[in-house]
């Protein structure tokens, strides 16, 4: 089975496969360990809302709520290994 990962697409959360060429998983593992995963997450997808404001604004809102729930989620729960 294929990891999955979210899409913005028309203004819905839809599953796309994961593209192993854009994966850097000591990258990811290191930020993890560092507690910085989710700040990191959220200062990206603030990068890629900002230039979304005014051109697609529902696309804009999608992003800053779930901007607002990484960093909730940074200051109040850590990623631990399953």
């Amino acid at each position: 089975m294929p990891s999955t990962a979210y899409h913005l697409s028309a203004n819905l959360l839809t599953f796309h496969d994961h593209d192993s060429s854009l994966f850097n998983k000591g990258e990811l593992l290191a930020q993890i360990a560092s507690d910085d995963y989710f700040a990191m997450l959220a200062t990206s997808l603030d990068e890629i809302s900002q230039r979304l404001e005014v051109a697609q604004h529902n696309d804009y809102v999608i992003l800053e709520k779930l901007i607002n729930d990484l960093l909730y989620l940074q200051h109040n729960y850590k990623i631990t290994k399953k």
